[in-house]
């Protein structure tokens, strides 16, 4: 709400061919800070479309087509949570 990061889905680079992952970039002075690949500092399941968060920020909401059990399901979309108040307390937020 105070525009302080964004969170957005791309296929660029790091992301795996064919596959979106989701970013965050943090408002700093000189404007957006370069991409930071959540998969790689979150976790390797973060991944995915539709990002949304909670109310208070903490948690980050997302789709992919990845069931429970780690397997691709192409015609299907799983909701996934993903606490990133860490991620955000160390960006002093």
């Amino acid at each position: 709400p105070d525009e302080s990061f964004l969170i957005f889905s791309s296929p660029r680079s790091p992301a795996p061919a064919k596959t979106s992952d989701l970013f965050i970039v943090f408002r700093t002075p000189a404007g957006w800070s370069a991409p930071i690949d959540l998969r790689e500092v979150v976790s390797d399941k973060v991944f995915g479309v539709e990002a949304r968060l909670s109310p208070d920020l903490k948690t980050l909401y997302f789709s992919n087509q990845i069931n429970k059990d780690g397997i691709k399901v192409p015609k299907e979309n799983y909701i996934w949570q993903v606490d990133i108040s860490s991620l955000l307390k160390a960006h002093g937020l």
